[in-house]
């Protein structure tokens, strides 16, 4: 048994418990046959049903109606008691042509690899300079999607993505359809801090569709 408790709470009006507790079998099976080996991070997921209380100290994944933030589908933050929660908008998402399948694939997999959204990875620039990128795992492949068990869900870079220097036969994300570290699909989005700079974030692809959320 994982470690990691990650609870289904379906709170949307647009999308049946049926269908979000159908959910769990293809999204386990990312967590655990697709992400684990990559990033050596797993969790088992459970359903909650209509009046029944998450399991103590499990993580949450929420599925609501629509977006608390402008321009977002979904985000992975933490709840007042310190633990990860992972918020996925389905009316927002369906608004927008996304499937919140995708979203919220996209919200846990990112919380997995960086459960307190707090982690950064320092890549040397081939120039000298240094950039120090947020440990987000599916922002750089956003709109790159497969099925399981025909549910869509979110392609994701692996560790190979933040090496500068990567290993000649690396593979920089799970579809392989980046060829090179810190390549962001066009589809994608990445945020980096420029070191030399010292006060500033810059954004690739500032112009993508509204999207997730970190």
């Amino acid at each position: 048994m994982a470690s990691i408790r990650i609870a289904l709470i379906n709170r949307s009006t647009v999308v049946k418990d049926s269908v979000v507790s159908a959910f769990v079998g293809p999204l386990q099976k990312q967590v655990t046959q697709d992400f684990a080996p990559v990033w050596g991070t797993t969790a088992d997921l459970s359903f909650v049903h209509a009046g029944k209380t998450a399991p103590a100290a499990s993580w949450q994944l929420v599925i609501l109606d629509d977006a608390e933030q402008a321009d977002a589908l979904g985000y992975h933050d933490l709840t007042e008691a310190g633990l990860p929660v992972m918020k996925i908008f389905a009316h927002t998402a369906e608004m927008d042509g996304v499937s919140w399948t995708s979203v919220a694939s996209h919200e846990t997999l990112e919380a997995l690899a960086d459960p307190w959204v707090d982690s950064t990875v320092f890549a040397e620039q081939n120039d000298g300079s240094g950039r120090l990128w947020p440990l987000e795992v599916c922002d750089a492949v956003e709109g790159d999607l497969y099925t399981i068990d025909s549910v869509e869900v979110s392609n994701f870079v692996t560790p190979h993505w933040f090496m500068a220097q990567a290993p000649l036969d690396a593979t920089f994300d799970y579809m392989n359809v980046v060829t090179a570290p810190f390549e962001v699909r066009s589809t994608g989005y990445m945020e980096y801090f420029e070191v030399a700079a010292g006060n500033t974030w810059a954004q690739i692809n500032d112009d993508r569709h509204p999207g997730v959320s970190n």
